[in-house]
């Protein structure tokens, strides 16, 4: 029982102290508690200001980006104004070097002309001296065209005294063929190997077709054609047959031509 009391009683100073203990600590705690609130509400206050500070600073920053925005809009015209300036310097350029080659092209094409126009001039006084040359010679040609005209003139004259002279001799000779074919008639007629008939047709290309001959011909023999009693040519045979033959011509004079119905004959007929 002594020590239940004595247990109750140290228990008793023991929640003594304790309460005291508690209350020590209670109090510690509050001036804690409190001297917390304050740094608490220092921090607060701290915080606002740092807020407030914060947003300043955004709003500074959001002016800056502003400006910064402006700024690269700005930059971007001026870039875009740059490129059109660097495309406008360079088809200025372009057109400088176009205008220069132009220039140059023009200059080489002034010089050329210039030496065109040397040789021209050079061409007109060679062609001045050709043709005063040309003129000399034409006087000298026109001298000795007439000469040649007055050569030329006498020379027809001379052929035309020719051209008789040969027509007689043409004549001549004709007369004298007729006559000797007539003596060789005669001599044929004589030896009774006369033979006669006339023209059937022309065959063309100097080819003649005899029939009604009185006998067969021999090859290579020459009958003399006549029409009306003139002697028109001769034709020899080439082919031979019982009573017709083919023949070439082989001497027509100018102006004459075989024709059917012509007689045909070894002999020269008499005109009837």
């Amino acid at each position: 029982m002594r020590i239940l009391i004595a247990v109750l009683i140290a228990a008793a100073a023991g929640l003594g102290a304790l309460g005291w203990y508690f209350k020590s600590e209670a109090a510690r705690g509050a001036g804690e508690s409190a001297a917390l609130r304050s740094d608490l509400e220092g921090e607060r206050q701290a915080r606002r200001g740092l807020e407030e500070k914060l947003e300043n600073i955004l709003a500074e920053q959001n002016q800056e980006i502003h400006r910064l925005t402006r700024k690269a809009l700005e930059l971007e015209e001026l870039q875009l104004d740059a490129k059109a300036l660097r495309e406008d310097l360079a088809a200025k350029t372009e057109l400088a070097k176009n205008a220069q080659e132009k220039a140059e092209q023009a200059a080489a094409a002034a010089q050329a002309a210039a030496q065109e126009r040397e040789k021209t001039l050079q061409d007109l006084a060679q062609l001045r001296t050709d043709q005063d040359e040309l003129a000399a010679k034409f006087a000298a040609a026109k001298t000795a065209g007439e000469r040649a005209a007055a050569d030329l003139e006498k020379a027809l004259e001379e052929k035309t005294a020719l051209a008789q002279k040969a027509a007689l001799a043409e004549t001549e000779c004709d007369n004298l063929k007729r006559a000797l074919e007539k003596q060789q008639g005669v001599a044929r007629s004589a030896a009774g190997r006369e033979i006669e008939g006339v023209v059937e047709q022309d065959a063309g290309d100097g080819k003649v077709i005899l029939s009604k001959l009185s006998e067969k011909p021999e090859v290579d023999l020459e009958f003399s054609v006549f029409r009306d009693g003139e002697f028109i040519g001769r034709v020899k045979i080439s082919k031979a047959f019982e009573n017709y033959a083919s023949a070439r011509v082989t001497y027509l004079p100018p102006g004459k031509e075989v024709m059917a119905g012509d007689i045909v004959t070894t002999s020269f007929p008499e005109k009837r």
